[in-house]
């Protein structure tokens, strides 16, 4: 069950967050600094998304049923990582350093099926750093992040309370 939530969360993210995903099939939320948030007409899930130096793009959902994931791709890293590979990586977050495992959903994408808590606590930190094999593979600023997340809870809340009042009116007696 674990390895279908991160394949859908996989497809989720970069499907409606990625800069080369179809406009016509997301609903622009709001926009906080560098972040984007969306909604999927497809899926009715809510990303924030965000292009930083380098070429990097990150992408985070947070479901309320419990589930999040955090996407992290690079161009660059095409030589690192491959579609279909599991790798340790480690995440520094304020200098603190912990392994998570990515999976490539694409060649130079990761994505960590992670905890809403996390994302939380992600959210919180001012600098993002990611390292492969002891090679840093970039440092980023958090700026905004916190109140992006805030506005993505405040959509994903929003949409999945909009499903369930439809979901009530289609209920026949």
């Amino acid at each position: 069950m674990r390895n279908i939530l991160i394949a859908a969360l996989a497809i989720l993210i970069p499907a409606t967050a990625n800069a080369g995903a179809d406009p016509d099939q997301q609903i622009k939320w709001e926009n906080i600094g560098n972040w984007a948030i969306t909604v999927s007409k497809n899926t009715g899930v809510c990303v924030a998304g965000s292009n930083f130096d380098g070429g990097t793009f990150m992408g985070i959902s947070v479901k309320n049923d419990g589930t999040a994931g955090l996407l992290v791709t690079n161009n660059l890293w095409k030589d690192d990582f491959f579609k279909g590979g599991k790798y340790a990586v480690v995440l520094e977050l304020d200098g603190r350093a912990e392994t998570l495992t990515g999976y490539a959903t694409d060649d130079g994408a990761l994505f960590f099926g992670v905890t809403p808590a996390f994302i939380v606590d992600f959210a919180l930190k001012d600098a993002f750093g990611i390292s492969f094999y002891g090679n840093s593979m970039g440092r980023y600023s958090l700026a905004y992040t916190k109140r992006a997340v805030g506005s993505l809870i405040a959509c994903q809340q929003s949409i999945d309370e909009a499903s369930i009042g439809s979901a009530d009116r289609s209920v026949s007696y």
